[in-house]
């Protein structure tokens, strides 16, 4: 992984040089913390090999810390193992990527800490590459039944999503697509670059849904009635949740880790699964047009 953290070139060469007296520490001057001056956008999308830098700069006095870590998603959970990256500088932090490689695909933060009061400020920064339904493809290998899309979305969003790629939101019939289905996201979950940064989040949503029907109703997002089911122990429950949420829970996610399914709030936000076109055999196709049939 060739990532370089190009620090603050400044006079101030040691952390926190211009220290400032403990009586000023302790003013009032130092409640609203450092100020960020330049930030990266949030959301860059890229392709493995691609160089990338990002800069942030920070302003205070005394001059802040400025640092980057690696592996915290957007709404600060852990996608794996939190790290820092490299040592801190003053006033400016560039991180740098010569040639983006897997292992880069992820959740950063820049930060910009107060030497003096320990106030922080940060910058969400995500790095993925093209979101789409893993359908196999573009890897070159074998083809998928079913496609995981490691973006959050919620239910509805999902089932959008997967409508504007021409395909449908991923709902098993039967115990044997339920099979391929997980197997299909074990696949996508191990190769995928976007993928590792969900290794917290165990539920990805499928197309099932009692919606706008008798509660305990379970329907396909085309409305078709589902006659097998595959729930996991004590579901569905259609919870309320602490905040008493009288819709309940109305949208099916499958569990990562067992296959199972749960009903679920449609509103959280999740990785999907879209059912990935039929794939045309061309030799039978070629063989029939060369008969003109």
């Amino acid at each position: 992984m060739k990532v370089l953290l190009l620090l603050s070139l400044c006079v101030t060469v040691l952390l926190c040089a211009k220290k400032a007296p403990k009586q000023y520490c302790d003013d009032g001057k130092l409640k609203a913390g450092p100020r960020m001056l330049v930030t990266p956008e949030p959301l860059h999308i890229v392709q493995v090999g691609d160089r990338v830098k990002l800069e942030c700069i920070a302003h205070g006095y005394p001059e802040p810390y400025v640092y980057w870590t690696k592996g915290l998603d957007a709404n600060g959970k852990l996608s794996g193992k939190r790290h820092e990256l490299g040592p801190r500088a003053v006033g400016k932090s560039t991180l740098y990527f010569e040639e983006i490689e897997q292992q880069d695909i992820d959740f950063y933060q820049c930060v910009a800490e107060d030497c003096c009061s320990g106030k922080k400020v940060v910058t969400n920064i995500e790095i993925m590459t093209p979101v789409e339904a893993d359908c196999g493809d573009r890897y070159g290998e074998n083809y998928m039944v079913f496609g995981a899309s490691w973006n959050y979305k919620n239910w509805t969003m999902a089932k959008e999503a997967c409508e504007e790629e021409g395909l449908e939101l991923a709902m098993p019939m039967n115990p044997e697509e339920n099979l391929q289905l997980w197997n299909d996201i074990q696949t996508s979950f191990n190769r995928e670059p976007n993928a590792k940064k969900f290794a917290h989040e165990n539920w990805i949503w499928l197309g099932g849904h009692d919606l706008g029907t008798e509660e305990g109703t379970w329907k396909t997002w085309n409305d078709e009635l589902l006659t097998w089911k595959n729930w996991g122990k004590g579901q569905p429950d259609n919870w309320t949740g602490p905040q008493n949420y009288k819709a309940g829970q109305d949208c099916i996610g499958m569990s990562r880790m067992t296959g199972q399914w749960d009903d679920s709030f449609l509103y959280h936000k999740r990785p999907y699964v879209c059912r990935c076109p039929r794939r045309v055999n061309k030799k039978k196709k070629n063989k029939k047009q060369a008969g003109g049939q």
